[in-house]
């Protein structure tokens, strides 16, 4: 779709000329990437792989993709980059992004308690001596798509995890937040 930056991040893929970051996975309906613009190691994005601006216009098929990649992925990022968890959210509201897209990220088993749950965000969109270098993205990317592939990557893809639905607003006229968390649920 024109104006859409997701949408040209998804042709740059199909047309082979995505950096390694931004190629960690295809599946028929999802891409998965590493997120730029990000201080967080392994923040991940799974993009579906048609415009859509709403969980709504989604398949059948994009949908029953998407649980399993959530739970593929989460189990990825836990093993290449050692959190505790992870968040996952879905919003679709920037202006250059009104495509469905999932924010997999991950909770470092220390990380700050002003930086868990909906304070996660305050690592993206960060100054460029911020953001995770090009290259340990690179690294990050190889080592996930290693273990998102071949039988690793289906083992359990056919069970749901442990999500749990998380509900956040500061008031109800305010941000309105939606985090889906793998791992155990209290």
């Amino acid at each position: 779709m024109a104006g859409c930056r997701t949408c040209e991040l998804t042709r740059r893929r199909d047309a082979g000329c995505a950096p390694q970051w931004d190629l960690v996975l295809r599946t028929p309906s999802w891409d998965v990437a590493h997120a730029y613009g990000t201080s967080v190691e392994g923040w991940s994005v799974l993009v579906l792989r048609r415009h859509a601006a709403s969980l709504a216009e989604m398949t059948d098929e994009e949908a029953g993709e998407l649980g399993p990649l959530l739970k593929s992925v989460s189990r990825a990022l836990a093993e290449v980059v050692g959190c505790a968890k992870t968040y996952a959210a879905q919003f679709a509201e920037d202006p250059l992004h009104r495509h469905v897209h999932f924010h997999v990220i991950p909770r470092a088993p220390d990380q700050p308690e002003d930086r868990r749950g909906p304070g996660v965000f305050a690592g993206l969109g960060v100054p460029e001596e911020r953001c995770v270098p090009e290259a340990r993205m690179n690294e990050i990317a190889a080592a996930m798509a290693s273990k998102l592939s071949g039988p690793a990557r289906d083992k359990g893809a056919e069970q749901w995890g442990t999500l749990c639905v998380r509900s956040w607003h500061s008031e109800p006229s305010e941000l309105h937040v939606l985090f889906l968390q793998s791992g155990s649920c209290r």
